[in-house]
């Protein structure tokens, strides 16, 4: 009995022995699998951290954010000779005591013409004239503090611009911009046809976005986007 006793022990260490490398390849996947799980989980709070970075340092490094950009554009006659353009920003200041905020690279094929902002005429003072266009200015009535937003409106002009068989109203990103709405209103007796949203930026071929909405049986054009891309130009399209 004794005999038969140390057998049995013999046989389960044989077991046991025999079981450690199938036991140690069950915990050697569990932590392989762990370890593939942190480092998955290291590289999508890096790349997250890298992202917020980014913003942080464009955001230093502009004076503000665009909470919303929208851009309205109606013309007012059938050729079409004169249309009338809004630009409506909520801005959120990123330093304190900022004093102006300013619209720039404002161009066209043609004239530009009667400036107002907040339904006002800009100062000449607040209108510079460079080579390939304007910079249009407001003072604020005091400086404004960091995260302060505001609301400005911009108004203007374009006479003579829009005559090609294919035309387009373009947004360039300068500084953080959250979203972007743009609206082209046609006469009645001139619409725009077949409609394209592009990004380009620069160097390459342009990128087709979301297609614009069409309302009013073509008369309106609409497109909105979130999250623009720096340096980048969001034209809308049409033809003729």
């Amino acid at each position: 009995m004794k005999e038969f006793s140390t057998f049995d022990r013999i046989i389960g260490l044989v077991g046991l022995i025999l079981g450690v490398p199938a036991f140690l390849e069950f915990f050697k996947e569990r932590f392989v699998n762990a370890l593939l799980l942190i480092i998955l989980m290291l590289l999508i709070v890096g790349y997250l951290g890298y992202r917020w970075l980014e913003r942080r340092r464009t955001r230093d490094n502009s004076l503000f954010t665009y909470l919303e950009v929208e851009k309205t554009f109606q013309f007012f006659d059938g050729h079409p000779q004169v249309c009338n353009h809004t630009t409506s920003v909520v801005a959120q200041a990123n330093h304190t005591g900022l004093t102006h905020i300013w619209f720039r690279n404002l161009s066209a094929d043609g004239g530009m013409r009667d400036f107002q902002i907040d339904g006002t005429p800009v100062p000449p003072d607040l209108i510079r004239k460079k080579a390939a266009g304007y910079d249009v200015g407001k003072e604020f009535p005091r400086p404004l503090r960091s995260g302060e937003q505001r609301k400005v409106s911009l108004t203007y002009d374009y006479t003579d611009s829009f005559l090609d068989a294919r035309e387009g109203v373009t947004h360039i990103v300068l500084a953080e911009t959250r979203k972007l709405k743009m609206t082209v209103k046609f006469h009645p007796a001139k619409i725009g046809r077949e409609p394209a949203f592009l990004m380009e930026t620069g160097g390459g071929l342009a990128d087709e976005l979301e297609s614009p909405t069409s309302l009013n049986n073509g008369q309106v054009l609409e497109v909105q986007h979130d999250d623009l891309k720096i340096g980048a130009y969001y034209t809308l399209e049409w033809v003729w």
